[in-house]
């Protein structure tokens, strides 16, 4: 039997929607919980308490973990099953076997004094994390095993990486910037500066832009990934201070933490009005990660027989019955 492969997507497209055109998860609904909007995007997202999927689509909901302290920032990692979260207030980063057949319960497999931004590295299994009071930034095995200081820096946030380059990108909690470094903790350098408190951060590789939230001035906003033409995307956010976000080739979506609420912005439409689609009611929404998307740059699968690999490599993790095909692709 042959491969099937996408031909269409570049490395870096494939980096950025990592669950794409997979298998839909089943959901179930929590009524007390309300989506408002869909348009075929799996969400992952922190409400402090709870970390979720919403099914932008059908509307749906469903609870992967419970009853944290201060669940803060999060990433997954799609092949293996597995969920990573920071707990701001209990001073860990657990992670979580999703989906699974059987019932799991969260795993802390780090303990760090203040941890905040998490991020993974699915091509080489390594978690990456910042710690605001610590002023670090670590990295790990996915078990938390073998963990290795990267960098000093002045009271990191949130994280992302751009494994295909090399970097690390981060934001300053309190000092009002946007830095970068190699994963291997060398080359650090200010790529945006003189903006307002900083929060989530996304890194579009459609568009070779960084998105980030600003809390204090309550807008969103964006830059080419050097950091050069840094614009306003979001203003006046009367009532909301801007927290997570995320970006899929079409849309940002971004979520207010004192309200609770989550929005979806067209990317192609900047005069249109930001959408609610999802609101916790009472609790704060922190983090958002794009779990699955729909959207690709086209719809095109060949067949490609074993005479005819591109790549090597290929398996089944058969524990999520996901296939899967590596990124060395000539």
């Amino acid at each position: 039997m042959g491969n099937i492969e996408n031909t269409c997507m570049s490395k870096r497209q494939r980096l950025d929607q990592r669950a794409e055109n997979s298998q839909r998860l089943p959901m179930n609904f929590n009524t007390e919980r309300k989506s408002f909007f869909g348009d075929n995007t799996l969400l992952l997202i922190s409400d402090s308490h709870t970390i979720s999927i919403i099914d932008t689509s059908t509307l749906k909901e469903t609870i992967v973990a419970e009853g944290n302290a201060h669940a803060f920032y999060l990433d997954f990692h799609y092949r293996k099953g597995l969920i990573f979260w920071s707990d701001y207030s209990a001073g860990t980063i657990s992670r979580i076997r999703y989906p699974s057949n059987k019932s799991t319960t969260a795993e802390v497999i780090i303990h760090s004094q203040t941890p905040a931004g998490v991020a993974v590295d699915t091509d080489n299994d390594v978690l990456y994390w910042a710690d605001r009071n610590l002023h670090t930034i670590s990295r790990s095995n996915l078990d938390g095993s073998n963990t290795v200081l990267l960098v000093s820096t002045n009271r990191p946030e949130d994280i992302e990486l751009d494994i295909a380059n090399g970097w690390i990108y981060y934001t300053f909690n309190g000092y009002d910037a946007i830095g970068k470094i190699r994963v291997n903790g060398s080359e650090i350098q200010t790529i945006v500066d003189n903006i307002g408190t900083t929060q989530n951060l996304a890194l579009d590789f459609y568009e070779d832009r960084i998105y980030w939230t600003e809390n204090g001035n309550r807008i969103v906003r964006s830059a080419f990934f050097d950091g050069s033409d840094s614009k306003i995307i979001i203003d006046g956010i009367s009532d909301g201070y801007p927290f997570g976000i995320a970006t899929t080739k079409s849309n940002v979506y971004f979520s207010t933490w004192n309200k609770g609420e989550l929005f979806q912005l067209f990317k192609n439409n900047a005069s249109a009005s930001n959408r609610l689609i999802y609101t916790t009611g009472t609790t704060s929404l922190m983090s958002i990660k794009i779990f699955q998307s729909t959207e690709s740059e086209c719809n095109s699968y060949v067949e490609i027989q074993n005479g005819e690999k591109r790549s090597t490599g290929y398996h089944t993790d058969l524990e999520i019955d996901i296939p899967i095909s590596d990124d060395k692709i000539d």
